[in-house]
């Protein structure tokens, strides 16, 4: 495995614990994720449709709060988590590596 392919790896590890982490501390963002499990059906099919097609107001209302998940707060609140969380780990291998002093 190449230094990219263990970097892009070791990065991917921190995000996901930093996401196990949130989901284990924040009860918000938990029912937001099995929301978005909920409605990730109806995603799917509008998602795998050909052509045109109408909505239901049904379908577009699991849209709009399908979309209002993915683009919340709690989701920027994730990324946030996760840089911080993949930032600190690269910085640490840097370090052991040598290519950071301090």
């Amino acid at each position: 495995m190449s230094f990219s392919d263990n970097l892009n790896t070791l990065l991917a590890e921190a995000c996901d614990e930093a996401i196990q982490a949130f989901r284990q501390t924040d009860k918000a963002y938990c029912q937001s994720v099995k929301r978005r499990a909920e409605l990730s059906p109806v995603v799917a099919m509008l998602a795998e449709q050909e052509g045109e097609f109408l909505l239901t107001e049904e379908m577009r209302k699991c849209m709009a709060e399908y979309i209002a998940l993915l683009t919340g707060p709690k989701e920027f609140e994730v990324l946030v988590a996760c840089y911080t969380h993949g930032m600190r780990d690269c910085i640490k291998l840097l370090r052991r590596l040598g290519v950071l002093r301090g």
